[in-house]
């Protein structure tokens, strides 16, 4: 006789090991507590991203209903574990007892890859390698900073391993940025800049044709000194940031601003955290210019 069988869902996070328990002890104490027979989704089921996880229950309507009131227990006792973890310390820390390693990650694209879409990737490798992560936050980060530090807590060959994977992680995301450069060739039309000096980079009639998914911000900056500072020798500056934030830019050319004009656009095609990140990498260029302007003035 088949046995009829009860789907429900439970969050796709730390829930899943908690509730599967040490060796599996915690399933097996649920199946003999219950008369059931429970399948939790494999990780390699799980569509990328998900945040839910499927449980599938076997037996008697009754031991069905009863082991799924258990299952949702341990997910409630999971959550209020790892909130009290919170209350205990700082936002985001497991209690203070458990060693950490902290790592750094470039502060760019990186960042939201390892996150992953609401928080999956974060989840995925902390239930992989029984660790807890918690990257440092956007308003702890200094403007114009390069890097992000990531904290993880947990035992010494798990805390080496999530430090390998999360390196992993950023080095898969820097390859896919750069093959994204890579496909994209870049143009190289003169174009005036300060006083007449000669750059090269993107022009209409040079910028490669972008993909529909390529979205653009405009940002603004000084007509001034900071425009050659921002381009670099032949191109370079620019060059660089392109690379590093796997975006595409455009400076207005010099003979499309009005006279007089105190300020120059710039234009910026790629992913949104892409455009974000290099607007804050042409700010802090930005910066710089004028602040090697201040010391160039003092001497």
């Amino acid at each position: 006789m088949e046995l009829e069988q009860t789907v429900i869902e439970i969050p796709n996070g730390p829930e899943v090991n908690y509730l599967i328990g040490s060796k599996g002890a915690g399933i097996n104490a649920l199946q003999d507590a219950t008369g059931t027979r429970i399948q939790i989704q494999r990780t390699h089921e799980v569509p990328p991203g998900a945040l839910v996880r499927t449980v599938v229950i076997w037996g008697a309507e009754p031991q069905r209903a009863h082991c799924a009131q258990l299952i949702h227990s341990k997910v409630h006792e999971c959550q209020q574990r790892d909130q009290a973890r919170v209350n205990s310390g700082s936002p985001g820390n497991p209690p203070p007892q458990q060693d950490q390693t902290v790592i750094e990650i470039p502060n760019g694209p990186a960042v939201n890859y390892l996150i992953g879409g609401k928080g999956a990737g974060i989840n995925a490798l902390q239930e992989a390698t029984g660790t807890r992560i918690q990257i440092q936050r956007t308003h702890e980060v200094p403007p114009g900073a390069m890097l992000r530090s990531v904290t993880i807590w947990g035992g010494e060959a798990q805390r080496l391993h999530c430090a390998q994977m999360i390196q992993q992680k950023v080095h898969e995301c820097q390859q896919r940025d750069q093959s994204r450069v890579a496909s994209q060739p870049r143009g190289m039309g003169a174009f005036g800049g300060i006083g007449g000096m000669p750059f090269h980079g993107f022009g209409p009639s040079s910028m490669p044709m972008l993909g529909g998914h390529m979205q653009e911000t405009v940002i603004e900056i000084p007509n001034g000194p900071e425009v050659n500072y921002l381009i670099g020798k032949q191109g370079a500056g620019i060059n660089a940031l392109q690379d590093a934030t796997g975006t595409r830019i455009q400076i207005q050319r010099t003979h499309e601003v009005p006279p007089g004009a105190m300020m120059r656009s710039v234009k910026i095609w790629g992913g949104s955290a892409q455009r974000q990140y290099c607007a804050q990498l042409i700010q802090t260029k930005v910066m710089e210019s004028r602040q090697g302007s201040r010391r160039k003035t003092r001497r």
